[in-house]
Parts: C-alpha cells; sequence; structure tokens
C-alpha cells in the first residue's frame, strides 16, 4: 500500500476523519488486544495494533545492523513500493493486528525478549514515532477501528471520538503476561511499561480490567460505543475462540457484583468506570 511522505506535526493533527476511531491506551497485561480482538468480533471493524509495529523498526534496525533513522527510512521506502501490508489478526496470537514487510510475517521475532533495549530506543525516537504515527492514522482514516498503543489518545489518534485507559493491578498483569508469552512459546521476559503512559487524559474513560473477564471488558466498552458512536454489530459477539483473561491472583479473588453502567450525559461524563468482578484478562 503507498504512503505520502512523512507529514509536519502540523498536517498530521490536521487531518480529519477519525469520528468513528476508539482508542485504547494502558500498560502491558491490562487487555488491550483482548478488548481489540474481541470489538472486531462484535463490530467487524478494523483492529490497529501500534507497538507491534514500533517492534518492526526495532527489528529491522538490530536486524540489519542500522540506526533507527535509517531503518525508519528503508521500510518507508518499502512501504511506498507496497511491500509493508497490515496483517490481522496477529498470526503470532500476541497482536490484533501486525505488519508483514516484502512477504516476511514478523510475527514472534518482534516479541523476542533481546528486543528490549532497541525497542526502548525506537519508542523514543522521533522519526520512528512520526512513521508509525502516519501508518496508523492512514489505515484508520475514514473506517470504523479500535487503535491500541502507548499513547494512542495523545499522541496517536488525539480527535478519536472514544478515547479509553485500561488498568489492572501490577500482579494480574504479571500473570496475564507470563500466560500469553508462555502459550505463544516465548521465554515469559516482560518488563512493566505502566511508568511510560501519560497521565489519564482529559476525555479518556478509565475502565479497571482486574477482576473482569474479556466478555465482560468487552460488554462495558460496547455499551459506550453503542450510544456514542452507533456500530452495528456482527452476528457474531463472542470473543475469538470464546477466550477469557487469566485468573487473578487467589487474594485477588472476590464475588461477582453487578456492573455499574456508566452515565453518558455531557454533563457528567465518568472518568473511571467502578467494575468489580471476578476477573480474568490478557
Amino acid at each position: 500500500m503507498s504512503r505520502r511522505t512523512l507529514p509536519d506535526d502540523g498536517e498530521r493533527r490536521s487531518v480529519a476523519g477519525f469520528d468513528q476511531v476508539v482508542t485504547v491506551d494502558g500498560p502491558s497485561g491490562s487487555g488491550k488486544t483482548s478488548l481489540l480482538l474481541a470489538l472486531r468480533q462484535r463490530y467487524d471493524c478494523l483492529a490497529v495494533e501500534a507497538g507491534p509495529i514500533v517492534r518492526t523498526v526495532a527489528w529491522w534496525a538490530e536486524r540489519h545492523r542500522l540506526s533507527v533513522a535509517d531503518a525508519v527510512v528503508e521500510l518507508a521506502r518499502r512501504d511506498g513500493c507496497g511491500q509493508i501490508l497490515f496483517v490481522a489478526p496477529g498470526s503470532s496470537q500476541l497482536a490484533a493486528s501486525e505488519l508483514e514487510v516484502a512477504g516476511l510475517p514478523m510475527r514472534q521475532r518482534v516479541f523476542s525478549g533481546s528486543l528490549g533495549p532497541a525497542i526502548t530506543a525506537t519508542s523514543v525516537d522521533p522519526m520512528a514515532v512520526l512513521w508509525v504515527e502516519q501508518l496508523v492514522r492512514g489505515e484508520l482514516h475514514g473506517r470504523a477501528a479500535a487503535v491500541s498503543g502507548r499513547q494512542a489518545a495523545s499522541r496517536l489518534v488525539p480527535d478519536a471520538a472514544l478515547q479509553l485507559q485500561l488498568t489492572a493491578d501490577r500482579s494480574v498483569r504479571t500473570d496475564r503476561k507470563a500466560r500469553q508469552l508462555a502459550a505463544a512459546g516465548l521465554r515469559p521476559i516482560w518488563h512493566d511499561d505502566a511508568r511510560l503512559l501519560p497521565d489519564l487524559q482529559a476525555d479518556q474513560v478509565l475502565v479497571d480490567t482486574t477482576r473482569m473477564t474479556v466478555a465482560e471488558v468487552a460488554e462495558v466498552v460496547s455499551g459506550l460505543i453503542d450510544r456514542r458512536l452507533r456500530w452495528r454489530r456482527s452476528a457474531a459477539i463472542v470473543p475469538s475462540g470464546g477466550a477469557v483473561l487469566p485468573a487473578p491472583p487467589p487474594h485477588l479473588a472476590r464475588p461477582a457484583s453487578a456492573i455499574a453502567r456508566p452515565s453518558l450525559s455531557p454533563a457528567a461524563r465518568p472518568r473511571s468506570l467502578p467494575l468489580r468482578h471476578q476477573a480474568k484478562v490478557p
């Protein structure tokens, strides 16, 4: 797919057409991928994760012994030749979407534990960040879509119609990621990125997934989507594979209680949804 040249910041923020986009921020293990997969199943919407794109840049730089900037230039060149494609669902089962570069699926390559330092360098490189934003916004423009990333609301799509931030207790997130990586055949090397998240934005709705299943998270978010965006639901409304998020440690388990539905009146938009359920979420 062909892309235009890298835009400046003013051009990036002036692009319209994101009134059907939902952003999902949150630390690793809070349930972003599971939510995107569930929303795609419920609404047949586009689901895009920024994380695997950042990882692809990092892998390309390390694999070809390039600087991050040079890796971005090479990937942008290939993108201009139609050699970069979004693939969904992620064949690695670790993401709701991933990239193919010149027919090469990134898959588990980009989730290698050895990429840690390269990913850190890539995630703060201005050119890499701008290129990731361009790719994501180019895919989302004018479409019903859910997108996740470390700065999905603050940078990727600040003009999205619905902005969410997921959270969960650290012990629960650690357990979820360990199970997820083990299921994918990867070493359970995980770095908590909660401290790298920006502060909660004024328009974001906070959802604590600590004690929730995938279906429960999807149901709450779907209620917001139905009322604000009016997406049309597809026939299938069960998360792919009937997956549930791993159970929390025993000391966090407690009886399920009713979901408290948020008020959506403009005068009193909630910043946090008091959801108290027996949990399970990756």
